[in-house]
């Protein structure tokens, strides 16, 4: 990933690769053969750090600043009270709060406060580094009831809500602290055309040229987080009833919400507004607003998403010597945010692609005479939506391929996939051999009628492949398939 070591990119892929690069000598650059791949190299990339503290711009330490190293400390604090109060024999509530803070997650050390200015064309923003991004405020009460309706537990109505917070994974903040600009800089050195180049790409330049500031680099592309960054929340509720039928069976139904919001998303913030589109200008055309930099990964926190679905079941326990269960879920509302227009993300809400109307399973296991066993299970999902896109990026990166070369806006999610269908069932036989030694021999077969399930499609309008499954690269699941398995027990 940090490329210390360079990786040249080629049109294409040497017909005797074998050869020139030996699996048994994967790691010995001096069995290699290099010889004739000058013309097919298109170019040569690599970052660059010096150990022991030069870098460019204003850090705070520059014993630990313009090398490699990680120091990403992450003190986090978490205090919660909570109590179970039983208000009757058929009443029991639930409560407390939480407070939770992470003092790391968006507060790398060893990177210098900068200011960059950019002026878009929509508005002004000041996008630079800040050193104290911290967020304080995540109180989160919870509360929840359970009531006995019969009184024997034959009819129960529960519910709950509670606001919870997350933290963030530490790539983001391992980007910031070294893809800033000041610490690693990052060259690439374009095929020149003299023999050769393979071997020497850098043609003698070294670390220490670019480090230092002898060669000129490229505007560089950093990662960096926006000032009022927040973690991740979320608010959930639900409100269920489970009802007892006879001896051995149950049903029950949830009604549960769920608002996440303050989640995580990149855009480039280094972007010309088009008013004409809502989207950026074209960059091979107007450029960026700050030239010096190239792609500002800002990674805001404005990205939500919402679900409300109601999840159903019937249970059949086991007894007279089988067993049964039914799982239906209507999903009512699936929606969230993408980050495709930088300039307003309030455009970007719409239908999720895990968005799945239907959800059935049914499940069932007969006992046999001869201690044998048989199991089946049923799997149904109604088809997900899919992005529709532009084989290329017309307006340059960071417009996101929803946008066509006219200007046009592809809606948000507007394909539908294919159902999922899938049967599986599975057959035991148990055999005692001595004192409390057992044999089962098992044998299973999945998918058992060999239904084409795919998990993704060409969304690409202008593709001759628009709208078909991606053949043996997005099988939801297997084809027909089996297996025999033994197990000792003892």
């Amino acid at each position: 990933m940090n490329v210390a070591r360079g990786r040249i990119s080629f049109a294409s892929l040497p017909t005797d690769i074998e050869r020139r690069f030996p699996l048994d000598a994967w790691n010995n650059a001096s069995r290699w053969d290099l010889t004739g791949l000058d013309a097919s190299a298109l170019f040569y990339e690599a970052f660059f750090a010096e150990e022991g503290g030069q870098q460019r711009g204003n850090c705070p330490n520059p014993a630990g600043c313009g090398n490699w190293s990680l120091d990403i400390p992450r003190p986090q604090w978490g205090v919660w009270f909570g109590d179970t109060w039983r208000v009757s024999s058929r009443l029991t509530v639930n409560y407390g709060a939480r407070y939770d803070l992470d003092l790391g997650a968006m507060a790398p050390p060893l990177v210098g406060e900068t200011d960059v200015i950019i002026d878009n064309g929509l508005f002004t923003e000041n996008v630079g580094y800040r050193n104290d991004i911290k967020d304080f405020n995540n109180v989160s009460p919870r509360a929840g009831f359970n009531y006995d309706v019969s009184g024997n537990g034959g009819l129960v109505i529960r519910g709950g809500a509670g606001l919870f917070y997350s933290t963030l994974h530490s790539n983001p903040t391992f980007d910031q602290q070294l893809w800033n600009g000041q610490r690693v800089l990052t060259n690439t050195f374009r095929n020149d055309g003299r023999p050769g180049f393979v071997r020497d790409p850098t043609r003698g330049i070294t670390g220490e040229d670019v480090v230092s500031g002898r060669v000129p680099l490229p505007p560089q592309g950093v990662y960096l987080f926006n000032h009022d960054h927040q973690l991740p929340a979320a608010f959930q509720t639900v409100i269920g009833v489970q009802k007892q039928l006879g001896q051995s069976m149950s049903v029950d139904a949830d009604l549960t919400h769920a608002r996440n919001y303050d989640i995580q998303s990149s855009i480039d913030s280094n972007l010309f507004y088009d008013p004409a589109t809502g989207y950026n200008k074209p960059l091979a055309t107007f450029g960026r607003p700050r030239p010096d930099y190239g792609q500002l990964r800002y990674r805001s926190s404005d990205a939500k998403t919402e679900e409300l679905k109601l999840a159903t079941s019937f249970t059949r326990r086991f007894r007279d010597n089988w067993q049964a269960g039914l799982t239906y879920t209507l999903m009512l509302v699936g929606e969230a945010t993408t980050s495709d227009n930088p300039f307003c993300r309030q455009c970007e809400w719409g239908l999720a692609s895990d968005f799945q109307r239907h959800t059935f399973r049914a499940n069932g296991i007969y006992q046999l005479p001869f201690d044998i066993t048989v199991a089946g299970a049923y799997f149904y999902g109604s088809g997900n939506p899919y992005q529709g896109t532009w084989s290329w990026n017309p307006f340059g990166s960071g417009a996101g391929t929803r946008l066509r070369p006219d200007g046009s806006l592809i809606p948000r999610n507007n394909l539908q996939g294919e159902s999922i269908h899938k049967v599986d069932i599975r057959a035991t036989k148990e055999i005692a051999l001595f004192g409390s030694v057992k044999l089962s021999g098992i044998a299973e077969l999945f998918n058992v009628f060999n239904h084409a399930n795919y998990g993704s499609y060409t969304g690409t309008e202008n593709s001759v492949n628009y709208q078909k499954p991606v053949q043996n690269l997005a099988t939801a699941y297997t084809p027909r398939s089996g297996q025999l398995a033994f197990k000792l027990s003892f």
